[in-house]
Parts: C-alpha cells; structure tokens; sequence
C-alpha cells in the first residue's frame, strides 16, 4: 500500500473571481469615485440615453468601451478599480482633472490600451 499524500495547493496572485458587470456599471463607478455630479460634462444615468452617447464615451459597433476621453471635466477622487473590466478599452483620456489616489492595478488588464 502506498501512502497518498493531499495536494499541493500553491496560491495565485491572479484573482480567480472575475466580476460581472456590464459597461454601464463600471461607467457608474467611474462616475461616483469622481464626484460625476460635479463634471462640467457629466452623464445622466436615468435617462433612456446609451451609455454610448455619453459625453467622452466612444463605443465600437458591438457598443464595447473602445475610448474615454474625460480630459478638463473637473473630475475629483480616485479611479474605481473597475475600469480595468473595460476590456476593449484602447484610449483612456483623463488629463487636466484632480484626480488622486494611487492608479488602480486592474488598468494592467487592458491589454488593448495604447
């Protein structure tokens, strides 16, 4: 009889949860972490409006995130980590605002911004 021994289990640093939430979500969390309501362009979440015609939002045929471009806007506070789910996001503008805080880990997963 030869002696089993449990698994080995290494931990990952990569996180095995990946968040579901859809573009308007994440554009929300954006929104809040930079005091949206203080923007000199900001966005009305109640209204039947896409998310693709918001002001600095550029969207692809398939309505994906492919630029924000929120530069001189006034926004204030930090970036939500939640920007990094913006897969198909290539151009992130965000100059000229009072942005703080530390820049979220999770912009590493943007694999198409350039």
């Amino acid at each position: 009889h030869i002696p089993t021994r449990a698994p080995i289990l290494i931990p990952s640093y990569m996180p095995t949860y990946t968040p579901t939430l859809n573009p308007q979500e994440v554009l929300r969390l954006l929104f809040d972490s930079t005091n949206g309501p203080s923007w000199s362009n900001t966005w009305d979440f109640s209204s039947a409006q896409s998310y693709c015609e918001f002001h600095g939002i550029t969207c692809d045929d398939s309505e994906q995130i492919i630029e924000i471009g929120l530069g001189y806007n006034k926004l204030r506070g930090p970036l939500s980590s939640e920007i990094g789910l913006l897969s198909s996001l290539t151009h992130l503008y965000l100059y000229a605002n009072d942005i703080n805080g530390t820049i979220p880990s999770e912009i590493g997963m943007l694999s198409s911004l350039s």
